[in-house]
């Protein structure tokens, strides 16, 4: 699996490791993200099995695919028409934007 890969399902299982979720997304450090139904994004270390932090998306309703970049800024889309940045290490986000209600999946790219 490629950096910026993200993959839908649920409960994600890697070897022996199972992570929650409805979607994974890894860093270049290799953290892996998993979203939850719980509204928040759990942080694995390379490695490990037990979350290292979690990201308290409390605004988000249901979210489908994640996009996290190189250095560590995730990308969460919502139903609700908001699309939310959380900056590395944070634990919230820092930034959201109006996005087509609805949305589901985020890609990032440069231009």
């Amino acid at each position: 699996m490629g950096l910026h890969e993200t993959l839908n399902g649920c409960n994600l299982a890697f070897g022996a490791a199972k992570f929650p979720g409805s979607a994974i997304a890894f860093d270049g450090n290799g953290n892996l993200y998993s979203c939850s139904e719980t509204r928040y994004v759990y942080v694995y270390p390379p490695g490990f099995e037990r979350v290292s932090y979690s990201i308290n998306v409390s605004d988000a309703e249901v979210f489908g695919g994640i996009t996290v970049t190189a250095d560590g800024t995730l990308y969460v889309p919502s139903y609700t028409g908001l699309l939310f940045e959380v900056a590395p290490k944070a634990t919230a986000p820092t930034n959201s934007f109006s996005v087509v209600s609805g949305a589901c999946d985020v890609a990032v790219g440069m231009i």
